[in-house]
């Protein structure tokens, strides 16, 4: 797994506007280690809306620790768009940049 990103310092990386700033990031977050590129540019800037939206609610450490575009291999690889974890809780959040084919029902099942 990378290193854990700032919701600020990717909102700094956006206002930048530097697609070569962009995939060093991405390369960074994840130590070099995804080989495939699995965060494709509308998951990035979907990811970007969402943390600017999310920046009203959280401040301080609650800003920090975010794993974006991981790979984790325990038996079989599992691919996270975005991970966080506290001390009681693990946040997974899958990213779609539209609505499944059966609309918001289908995700809450």
């Amino acid at each position: 797994m990378g290193k854990p990103i700032d919701l600020h310092s990717l909102n700094h990386i956006d206002e930048a506007d530097d697609e070569e700033l962009r995939k060093s990031f991405l390369k960074l977050s994840d130590n070099g280690k995804n080989t495939k590129n699995l965060f494709s540019y509308g998951e990035f800037k979907d990811f970007i809306s969402f943390s600017q939206r999310l920046m009203g609610f959280v401040s301080g450490n609650k800003a920090r620790g975010y794993f974006i575009n991981c790979e984790v291999g325990l038996g079989i690889s599992q691919q996270f768009d975005i991970l966080r974890f506290s001390e009681k809780k693990v946040v997974n959040i899958e990213l779609k940049h539209e609505r499944p084919k059966k609309g918001l029902p289908a995700i809450c099942k």
